[in-house]
């Protein structure tokens, strides 16, 4: 399956949050939810720079916070930090 044109990510996301904007029924928050979520990876993939610095950050925040030693040690030698 090939992957979709830039123009088809923007409107298959568009859908989808047209979608969610649709839905009244307070019983189906979640797959509000879901949709809207769905529509912000859509539009991320065709900005997969961005997600670059977002998750050096989240790996940043494990290292820094984890309990475990040895995922603290991995990850900091993931991110290039002195050991």
């Amino acid at each position: 399956m090939a992957l979709p044109e830039n123009h088809e990510s923007e409107a298959l996301a568009n859908r989808l949050t047209a979608a969610a904007d649709g839905i009244v029924n307070s019983a189906a928050v979640g797959l509000e939810r879901d949709l809207r979520e769905a529509a912000e990876v859509v539009r991320e993939v065709d900005r997969p720079v961005a997600l670059l610095p977002r998750l050096l950050s989240e790996l940043a925040k494990i290292a820094n916070t984890s309990s475990d030693p040895e995922t603290r040690r991995r990850l900091r030698r993931l991110l290039g930090e002195a050991q």
